[in-house]
């Protein structure tokens, strides 16, 4: 398997200071068991909240600790790292946060020099 963001392996995105990101994801896997289950490492500084999904915009914000998506499903979240470095939002197969795929999808940068 390989998870691709706008056509990029592995992409990175740069995030200043308190700066949140919006992440639009879909899950174009085929097949009825393909789900992307994504969260940030146990020890990363970032947290996640759920904005939408599949289109639908929740009442507020929704704190989370992780997006499972099944073939087909978009969720929009709003992501945020309160500390420097590389921080890696991964496939997982449940709260152990053990790779399912072997992908990493997006990385968020926060502080250092750019990315590209």
């Amino acid at each position: 398997w390989m998870l691709l963001a706008n056509g990029q392996f592995e992409p990175q995105v740069e995030l200043v200071e308190d700066q949140l990101i919006r992440l639009r994801l879909v899950n174009a896997m085929s097949g009825s068991i393909n789900l992307l289950h994504l969260a940030f490492d146990h020890d990363a500084p970032c947290t996640i909240h759920a904005l939408a999904l599949d289109g639908v915009f929740l009442k507020a914000p929704r704190s989370v600790s992780s997006a499972l998506l099944p073939p087909g499903g978009r969720a929009d979240l709003a992501v945020h790292c309160s500390e420097p470095g590389l921080h890696h939002l991964r496939t997982t197969t449940d709260r152990d946060n053990a790779e399912l795929f072997g992908g990493q999808f997006p990385q968020v940068r926060r502080g250092g020099e750019a990315w590209w």
